[in-house]
């Protein structure tokens, strides 16, 4: 019986004792990968499988693009004062997640015990060549917009060149891109430049409704895209609208429905028409419930934005129109 209790401590004792864990090898490439090249740029990554490792290295390089970019921000805005180099710096940042790598060659691959790793390089000369062609498909867009030179502009010229608002950003953004890619210094000002055309060339227009708190919200929503509403004959736009109210009493409720009828009319006729209603209840009175019903239909005018309330459906970076 000794020697049975003795032969198990022995292998309790064995089995107890610690194995040391042998150090996992890392290749050469991993710890000291290769410098960038006039050619190209290079990124490390690590992930569970190889493609999440990828991942990891564009997005490695994407940072060190990042702050390629803002140093040569930096240098472009010395001269300007302190409040639009901010806005410029904090652009970029905000925009920089947005790039897309592509042109990327796997260089290097290790499977370790837990984890795949990674060497990515990316094509410099291949990648400025991609953002010059989308900076030059911008450019003409907005070249072509703005070469309309009329006084008064057509609803739908205007628009054409509102809705470039985002256009203008992405080719600011690219030009930056660029220059901190190829060391070339590549100007761009199309932001200003479309804000100075719009300025210039204002869309005037005329509400055509009855209601005083829907005319104060379009009449805001309008001055807000730039749009200068009043009297003018011609006028570039025409939104007309008319609103009706139906009463029921459900449920000791006074419930109004209130039925929003909205037209958008330019120079070649009906742009777009729209209808739609709200429901408003008060147990109190149905002046109330009609309050509450107009209320939210001024909510959703300002929630929806006045094209889309009309009919139309805009998209733009600066939110509903």
């Amino acid at each position: 019986m000794n020697r049975l209790y003795a032969f198990l401590l022995v292998i309790l004792l064995a089995s107890c004792q610690t194995t040391t864990k042998q150090p996992v090898s890392l290749p050469s490439w991993w710890q000291t990968p290769p410098a960038d090249s006039a050619a190209w740029i290079y990124g490390l990554g690590e992930g569970s499988q190889l493609a999440l490792a990828q991942q990891q290295a564009l997005a490695n390089i994407a940072g060190k693009l990042q702050t390629q970019l803002t140093a040569s921000l930096a240098r472009r805005t010395q001269e300007t004062n302190a409040q639009a180099s901010d806005y410029v710096d904090r652009d970029l940042k905000s925009n920089t997640a947005q790039i897309t790598l592509s042109h990327f060659e796997t260089v290097n691959t290790a499977q370790l015990p837990t984890s795949v790793i990674v060497l990515v390089k990316v094509d410099r000369e291949r990648l400025t060549q991609q953002w010059q062609q989308q900076y030059d498909d911008a450019a003409s867009q907005l070249t072509s917009a703005m070469a309309v030179s009329a006084k008064h502009l057509s609803f739908q010229q205007w628009l054409d060149a509102y809705n470039l608002k985002d256009t203008a950003r992405k080719a600011d953004r690219l030009a930056t891109f660029i220059s901190s890619l190829s060391g070339q210094k590549r100007d761009s000002k199309w932001q200003v430049q479309l804000q100075h055309y719009l300025v210039k060339h204002p869309l005037s227009a005329r509400i055509d409704g009855n209601n005083t708190l829907l005319n104060q919200s379009i009449n805001r929503i309008l001055v807000n895209q730039g749009v200068r509403p009043g009297r003018c004959n011609p006028c570039s736009l025409v939104a007309s609208y008319s609103v009706s109210s139906h009463q029921n009493f459900i449920f000791n409720e006074n419930v109004v429905t209130l039925t929003f009828h909205g037209r958008l009319t330019d120079s070649q006729g009906v742009v777009s028409e729209n209808e739609w209603t709200v429901n408003g209840s008060s147990v109190s009175s149905k002046a109330i419930a009609e309050r509450i019903a107009l209320e939210l239909a001024q909510r959703r005018i300002e929630d929806e934005g006045l094209w889309k309330a009309f009919g139309m459906e805009i998209k733009s970076e600066e939110g509903n129109l």
